[in-house]
């Protein structure tokens, strides 16, 4: 589904996550949010979520290497969007 991405950062608490479907507008052209999911919206959102899930994982790996080294983890930086590859005409 086109316009469904996640964000996901590491803070002082663990992970935290936001989720966002977009759409363009058909009569005025502007891209919006969309608060509605539909099936086949979740079986994207379930890929991506995957995604996150192997994205978290290697931080945690690099952290725990990171740290057995004595360098500092980064925290606090967030990584990058998760977004359905099929499309890529979103604006941001």
């Amino acid at each position: 589904m086109k316009g469904i991405d996640i964000a996901a950062w590491q803070n002082d608490r663990g992970y935290s996550y936001t989720f966002r479907k977009t759409y363009k507008d058909k009569a005025s052209g502007e891209y919006k949010e969309s608060k509605y999911w539909y099936p086949d919206d979740l079986t994207v959102l379930s890929e991506l979520l995957s995604q996150v899930d192997k994205w978290r994982d290697a931080r945690n790996l690099d952290r725990q290497i990171h740290e057995a080294e004595g360098v500092a983890s980064g925290q606090g930086k967030p990584g990058p969007a998760a977004k359905h590859e099929e499309y890529d005409d979103i604006p941001f």
